[in-house]
């Protein structure tokens, strides 16, 4: 499926930061995480197919980046750019990136190729890209041919978490859909949840040999399943793929399905170790391996 970029722009506040709030500082906690960015992809199908697919949704594009210029100037540490241990609150902006996907949302969707979700982020996963002077948030906009729009988005995780990203996107999407409710963003102590304390469990596994480290990380019931820009809540939610990246190894994340019933478990292992799992026939009568996520069954 070939991935064609048609503009790329940065999108700033609407309003510039005041200069007293130039400069968050990260706490130790912050500064340290390992992540780089949170990646997650949203998936918005066209319910309205006709022969303006396209200019609908370019129109939903403008939407977006509006809407998005006037929710960075609440949330205004994410229009900046990382600074060591803290964020340079400089107005650059959000990197926007806006792309021509050429085929249709619903045929991926019955049967993702998990090996494109990548394509649709504005940044390849990577320990090596949260560097001094690099943005804090990037965004990619897919539009399909059938007028469907995947939104991808790249946030730093120095300085979001799960929780704090929803309540990001939440703020943008009541914004883009003139929502009566009103979302503030939580600065300072509060705007980094515990460092996942996310939810997160470490295990440790393997007597013989090294100690082996199998991280799980939960976005369960945060309700990324309901954010709805102001054409209808997603039909599904993509987080990190891995693939062909050591450093994402043995790494597990769980999410809601849309239907709410059972858990997508996102799972990066070794090769080797994988194919182990995929034939566990413990595993298998629970749950479905890569099935369809417009399908009600239990996935890994």
């Amino acid at each position: 499926m070939e991935v064609e970029i048609i503009s790329e722009e940065s999108i700033k506040p609407s309003s510039p930061t005041p200069h007293h709030l130039r400069t968050y500082n990260l706490s130790l906690l912050d500064y340290l995480v390992g992540y780089p960015y949170v990646p997650i992809v949203f998936y918005y199908p066209n319910h309205n197919d006709n022969d303006n697919n396209i200019f609908q949704a370019l129109q939903r594009s403008l939407v977006l980046k509006k809407s998005l210029s006037e929710t960075l100037t609440q949330f205004y540490p994410l229009a900046g750019t990382l600074k060591g241990d803290s964020i340079e609150c400089n107005d650059v902006g959000a990197n926007y990136v806006l792309v021509l996907v050429h085929g249709r949302l619903d045929g991926f969707l019955h049967k993702p190729d998990l090996g494109l979700i990548n394509r649709f982020l504005p940044l390849e996963p990577s320990f090596d890209q949260s560097s001094v002077g690099s943005r804090v948030t990037n965004v990619q906009v897919n539009i399909f041919k059938c007028g469907g729009i995947a939104v991808g988005l790249c946030v730093s995780h120095k300085i979001l978490d799960g929780a704090a990203l929803y309540t990001f996107l939440k703020g943008w999407a009541n914004m883009a859909s003139k929502s009566e409710e009103v979302t503030y963003p939580k600065i300072g102590d509060e705007w980094y949840v515990a460092m996942q304390k996310l939810l997160q469990q470490m295990g440790e596994i393997g007597s013989v040999g090294p100690t082996e480290y199998y991280i799980f990380t939960s976005w369960c019931k945060m309700g990324f399943n309901d954010i709805d820009f102001g054409w209808g809540k997603p039909s599904w939610v993509s987080g990190l793929i891995g693939k062909g990246f050591k450093g994402f190894f043995n790494l597990v994340t769980l999410m809601d399905t849309k239907c709410g019933e059972g858990v997508e478990a996102w799972v990066t292992l070794d090769e080797e170790e994988l194919k182990i799992l995929q034939c566990n026939p413990e595993l298998l009568a629970y749950a479905s391996v890569d099935p369809s996520p417009l399908s009600n069954d239990h996935v890994i």
